[in-house]
């Protein structure tokens, strides 16, 4: 959470809010405040449940001067530049397509995978990555008709084709920022293009769970147990239905040939 003040958040500001919070929380609570540098952490436990909730101090307007009672002017100007950046992701890009935040989470998914690729670039590069390429579109292209197997086939056909390596893309929020991959290394440019071209060879032919692997529980040794006793019982009940069909046949063939018998002992005069 960001909390905005009308000048440069100080120290003196920040130790007033950790005196008075405090007693701005419900006592049934066992939440406590710890201080930060830039910031104030209640945390603690709400219905046996952790609970940890960060607030960040910031201002509109952060200037380079310098002061000892100030917050340090970097950690502000980060807490600002996540509220744009944010303003940004719902005002332009789920304005734009509904699903964005769905694809947004299935590539934070895979970025969190271990040693994964996307680990190479920060989460608002991927989510400029999504915008820039989903948004890469025919004016006359009707965006609910866009899926997420549609979406990601843009996003791989965008990294794959050299964008990350050839070209420089402007970082919509800052404006000083003319090249949002910049902090990215060229062998790591190349090792993203290579993947999403791998990626786009999954999804042409059918392979989406190459891309998101889908890893179902294996049976527990109690439950193949269960299982195997429960087929066991299964197989007896239906030997016992069988005897007891066998011993009933004969009599039902006794029967038939009784019937035979009359029949036979039966004559029709034409």
């Amino acid at each position: 959470m960001v909390l905005f003040f009308k000048s440069q958040p100080t120290q003196s500001l920040k130790k007033q809010v950790l005196k008075t919070l405090p007693s701005c929380i419900d006592k049934t609570y066992n939440l406590g405040v710890e201080e930060g540098d830039a910031s104030v952490l209640i945390s603690g436990e709400i219905l046996n449940e952790a609970v940890r909730c960060r607030l960040h101090f910031t201002c509109k307007d952060i200037t380079a001067f310098s002061s000892e009672n100030l917050l340090p002017a970097d950690l502000t100007s980060s807490s600002l530049q996540q509220v744009r950046r944010a303003n940004f992701w719902r005002n332009e890009a789920l304005e734009a397509y509904s699903i964005m935040d769905r694809v947004c989470r299935l590539m934070i998914h895979l970025r969190s995978q271990e040693n994964h690729i996307l680990q190479k670039l920060s989460i608002w590069q991927t989510q400029l990555i999504i915008y820039y390429s989903v948004n890469i579109t025919p004016s006359s292209f009707n965006s609910s008709k866009l899926g997420i197997v549609d979406a990601f086939r843009r996003i791989f056909e965008f990294m794959s084709i050299g964008l990350l390596t050839h070209h420089k893309l402007r970082d919509p929020v800052d404006p000083d920022d003319d090249n949002i991959f910049s902090t990215v290394g060229e062998q790591d440019k190349e090792n993203l293009a290579e993947w999403a071209a791998q990626s786009l060879k999954h999804i042409a032919f059918d392979q989406v769970d190459e891309i998101f692997p889908i890893v179902f529980d294996s049976l527990t040794d109690e439950e193949d147990g269960n299982e195997h006793d429960e087929n066991l019982e299964k197989e007896d009940s239906q030997n016992d239905n069988n005897e007891e069909t066998l011993q009933k046949s004969p009599e039902k063939s006794e029967n038939i040939s009784e019937i035979d018998e009359q029949l036979a002992k039966t004559s029709i005069d034409p």
